[in-house]
């Protein structure tokens, strides 16, 4: 059962900060029947897509990729070097009313805090978050 559906919901495992993820490894790994079915609703139930299709690989020779670590500090220099930029990136995407619960923007997580915030950063997207390190495919 699990091979028919996480194809499709692993983009999302994001999603509520991994916790369906999380969950679904747990059943996994007890093979549980029920808390599988638990795990695979939780992620559809808070699917927010990474958008897989937007990654790039790394531009070789530029950047120092070579592990999913390198990549974090390659976005943690990048903001120390701009960061007046990426904090005015970050506001006005938390702040954009397309992505309100008003709107009709995950309505369901506009009372989780971070959740709902990263829904808003993984839906508006940034370069800085979908090159990919140069080992990776």
């Amino acid at each position: 059962m699990p091979e028919e559906y996480v194809p499709t919901l692993l983009p999302s495992c994001v999603g509520s900060l991994m916790h369906g993820t999380i969950h679904l490894g747990w059943a996994l790994d007890s093979e549980n029947r029920w808390m599988i079915i638990e795990g695979l609703a939780y992620m559809a139930f808070s699917y927010i897509s990474c958008h897989p299709e937007r990654m790039v690989p790394a531009t070789p020779g530029l950047a120092k990729d070579t592990s999913v670590l390198d990549s974090f500090l390659r976005i943690a220099d990048a903001w120390e070097d701009d960061r007046k930029l990426l904090k005015g990136w970050l506001d006005a995407t938390l702040t954009d009313q397309k992505y309100s619960a008003s709107s009709s923007f995950h309505p369901e997580l506009a009372v989780t805090g971070t959740q709902f915030n990263v829904a808003k950063v993984l839906a508006e997207g940034h370069p800085l978050i979908y090159e990919t390190p140069v080992t990776l495919p």
